[in-house]
């Protein structure tokens, strides 16, 4: 890439910080102001831009370091994230839940706890009917 076609990029994405400028207002945000790279980068020196958008009312986060970061603390806690998996059966033995499901990664496996949060999607009332708990 030359340097001409870093200032059309630039260009376009500085024409598009002002797009997105104007649609913050529409939807009320007005206090929302477009910070040009000298600006945004004594705000923030290690933010790769040509511009940014700077307001006092809203927040906008990493959502995927924020979500990294609260695994690591549930982690630290003694959670576990199980992903791509079926709950096929949950019972309570010795005060600890046992769960049995199967899993893309692991494949079939019993797993215990001393707790459970029932997240389990579209899956909550056949696993809440196994409680007595049927809708």
């Amino acid at each position: 890439m030359d340097s001409g076609d870093a200032e059309v990029i630039g260009a376009r994405v500085i024409g598009l910080a002002y797009a997105m400028d104007s649609l913050a207002v529409a939807a009320g945000v007005n206090d929302v102001r477009l910070s040009l790279r000298r600006e945004a980068k004594c705000l923030e020196p290690q933010l790769p831009c040509n511009a940014a958008l700077l307001s006092t009312s809203i927040g906008i986060i990493d959502s995927h370091a924020y979500m990294l970061s609260l695994l690591a603390d549930a982690e630290a806690h003694g959670a576990d994230l199980v992903l791509c998996s079926e709950v096929e059966h949950v019972h309570v033995e010795a005060r600890n839940f046992v769960i049995q499901g199967s899993s893309l990664v692991q494949g079939s496996a019993d797993h215990n706890f001393d707790g459970l949060v029932n997240l389990f999607g579209i899956g909550v009332p056949r696993i809440n009917c196994q409680f007595g708990d049927c809708c």
